[in-house]
């Protein structure tokens, strides 16, 4: 296997080399494209939930509001404060996008 030409030996690696890289590049884009499809789906569910819940709030009678648990000001603050917890699915999902880079980068330094 390894009793060949020098040179043979040099150009296979070298593809093997290319074919890693590629493959890197390609899991790379993949990755990319994953969180944004990800980041798209969450914001498009976040604007849903918060055009339902508005929906719900306004169709409910003049004195529903007059509980302490449904004044104005609580309202606002929940749908202020429940909405961005469907954001973090996106944030989450950004940290995918840099373990293959770390991998590269360690693979990388680890052989220079």
């Amino acid at each position: 296997m390894f009793l060949g030409n020098k040179e043979d030996l040099f150009t296979t690696g070298i593809y093997w080399v290319e074919v890693l890289v590629g493959l890197a590049v390609v899991a790379g884009i993949g990755y990319c494209l994953r969180t944004i499809c990800i980041a798209i789906v969450g914001e498009e569910l976040g604007q849903s939930l918060r055009l339902a819940s508005y929906e719900a709030i306004l169709r409910q009678p003049v004195g529903w509001f007059d509980f302490e648990a449904n004044s104005p000001g609580f309202l606002y603050a929940r749908l202020a404060s429940d909405i961005p917890f469907i954001r973090n699915v996106r944030e989450a999902s950004c940290d995918c996008l840099l373990v293959p880079f770390k991998s590269t980068l360690f693979i990388i330094g680890g052989w220079c």
